[in-house]
């Protein structure tokens, strides 16, 4: 019999109601000068607590119903955390305009503001002698987590947070960020469908993996182990026994490797020698742990979409960027998925709020090829290549 919720009144009844039918043809006085009747009521009191209890710890750690500080608790049973947002990155360039005598640029915080009015900061832990005519490269990193857009721009105006001096002949400038946008922290609702839909969140390499995701500077990362005693080819990456493939979209920095050697000691699979973060610690022969890693390449895809507009309301040139600022998580990836489908296609589109337009239909393409979906390998991220309208004026009647 399923526990339901009901009140001392109800309870109370209940038990009367049965304690009549053991002395039927008599019935028991329901009023409080019947000691009998006071005691059923304590013994139905005691019992609905004893139910609401059970009926609050029943789904106390269920995703879908529990309360927002038992939701974090459940994530540390099952082995998950929240998944952080990240900032946006930005790649500054410095250069000394001075081709007769080196610069100084000295250790200190750094500030650039950009034209939406979100500020980006870097950081210079020693000072920088600039040979004349040298250029570096930075990167910056947006006060606030989320999507923040700047175009290439030369010169921009970047400051020192303690408002010290900086170098005229030091030049500043930056590059389009479009392909380096962050994203905010994973929503309430979002963990809760997480931790329903996923099954494999204990696995120690899936628990690296969005440690790593959840470093400031990173924007994605995707493992690959080779479980096997043999050699191994993934997505064309040949890989040795008991190897890990590293997939990242950011800025990689040495806190990889020293997640890494915290969790696991696997070797790491080099695809490019250069692409490499060290955990430094004295155990180690060399001095340091290497660990490898690449950067996610694309799934190039395309998609035809077939709408209707009314021309009394909207025209194709103000419908087509609205349908086109749907995908731009696709035209500017940073975040992997699994599986791109016509049905994720068409739920994305039902997100669309201008009047006088109508979807009819929406085609998805891999290779020239018309499919129903696409498996993305965890070495890349979907990116919409293409986005071309088929537009249908809708006819009014006479």
């Amino acid at each position: 019999m399923a526990l339901a919720s009901k009140s001392i009144d109800e309870a109370t009844k209940e038990l009367a109601d049965i304690y009549d039918g053991y002395i039927s043809p008599m019935k028991i006085k329901r009023n409080h000068n019947n000691k009998l009747y006071l005691a059923l009521r304590a013994f139905a009191a005691g019992m609905v607590t004893i139910i609401d209890s059970a009926l609050s710890l029943r789904n106390r750690f269920n995703p879908a119903y529990c309360d927002p500080a038992d939701l974090y608790s459940t994530c540390k049973i099952v082995g998950t955390e929240l998944k952080e947002g990240s900032p946006s990155i930005l790649q500054i360039t410095i250069l000394n305009k001075s081709n007769a005598s080196s610069k100084t640029l000295y250790a200190g915080e750094y500030s650039y503001i950009a034209a939406s009015g979100m500020e980006f900061l870097f950081g210079l832990e020693n000072n920088y002698l600039f040979d004349p005519g040298e250029p570096i490269t930075v990167f910056a990193l947006s006060r606030e987590k989320g999507s923040y857009y700047v175009t290439t721009n030369s010169p921009i105006k970047v400051t020192r947070k303690d408002s010290a001096s900086i170098n005229a002949s030091l030049q500043f400038s930056c590059a389009d960020n479009a392909s380096s946008l962050g994203y905010l922290d994973e929503t309430e609702d979002e963990l809760r469908q997480r931790l329903i839909g996923e099954t494999d969140r204990q696995d120690h390499l899936k628990e690296l993996e969005l440690k790593i995701k959840n470093l400031p500077n990173i924007f994605e990362c995707n493992l690959v182990f080779n479980a096997g005693e043999n050699s191994s080819i993934y997505d064309g990456i040949a890989f040795g026994p008991r190897e890990l493939l590293i997939n990242i979209t950011g800025q990689p920095s040495n806190a990889i490797a020293e997640l890494v050697a915290g969790e696991v000691l696997y070797p790491t699979c080099q695809v490019d020698p250069n692409l490499v973060v060290y955990y430094k610690n004295d155990l180690y022969i060399d001095g340091q742990y290497p660990v490898y890693y690449r950067c996610h390449s694309t799934m190039n895809f395309s998609l035809s979409i077939n709408y209707q507009y009314d021309k009394r309301i909207v025209k194709p040139a103000q419908a087509e960027p609205a349908i086109a600022k749907l995908f731009e998580e696709f035209t500017r990836p940073v975040r992997h998925v699994d599986i791109v489908s016509r049905s994720m296609v068409y739920r994305m589109l039902q997100a669309l709020e201008l009047s006088g337009v109508t979807i009819l239909n929406a085609e998805l393409f891999y290779e020239t090829e018309q499919v129903s979906f696409i498996r993305i390998p965890k070495t890349r991220l979907p990116f919409l290549e293409e986005l071309t309208f088929v537009a249908e004026e809708l006819v009014l009647g006479g």
